[in-house]
């Protein structure tokens, strides 16, 4: 209960719960010397937010500059990827996306790219990949908005499933058990 190595861990996953509720529960158990701490109180606040319900907020698009929603529809799963410019393993994830587009595309699946890059020449190198990998996708860029806060997103890649009620659960895709988990529920949202 007294552990700051602990509360920076549990900052660092919270969004891996499955409720804020359970997260909050978590948190009860730290010491009230813990929770008065200036990182404490940062996770309490934190707490406030529902980072288990997608709010479809609308962001710029990469390419075209203009403000769009970032899913088209809340019909289908929707798989969205926060990424970087600089972050290596989101562009050693990009084939695994290509594989995973491809075989969805056609079905009741979206997938959305939300690069977190702010500064003017991120967003440049960002741009440069995007059209360099040929990414089919929609690519959004979160900045102002920092989209990312407000699902606790502490490291990239991050990948968020939205499933059609809007209720979200992050994913790993390069774990094989996870990326089944996808395809499952594809195609079981399309028998």
């Amino acid at each position: 209960p007294n552990s700051k190595f602990l509360l920076k861990k549990f900052q660092n996953n919270m969004n891996l719960y499955r409720t804020s509720k359970d997260a909050r529960l978590v948190y009860s158990e730290f010491s009230p010397n813990i929770k008065a701490s200036e990182l404490g109180q940062y996770v309490s606040k934190s707490l406030l937010k529902d980072w288990t319900h997608f709010e479809n907020e609308s962001l710029t698009n990469v390419i075209t500059g203009k403000k769009e929603k970032i899913s088209d529809e809340n019909k289908r799963i929707r798989l969205i990827c926060f990424t970087a410019s600089w972050c290596t393993n989101c562009r050693k994830e990009v084939p695994l996306l290509k594989e995973i587009y491809k075989d969805l595309k056609d079905e009741s699946f979206e997938m959305v790219y939300i690069s977190v890059d702010q500064r003017e020449d991120q967003k440049y190198l960002f741009k440069k990949h995007i059209k360099e990998d040929i990414i089919p996708w929609r690519s959004l860029f979160s900045y102002p908005e920092k989209i990312e806060e407000k699902y606790m997103i502490q490291a990239y890649p991050a990948n968020m499933l939205v499933y059609p009620d809007n209720h979200t659960e992050f994913i790993d895709v390069r774990i094989k058990e996870d990326k089944d988990k996808l395809y499952r529920l594809v195609k079981r949202q399309n028998d």
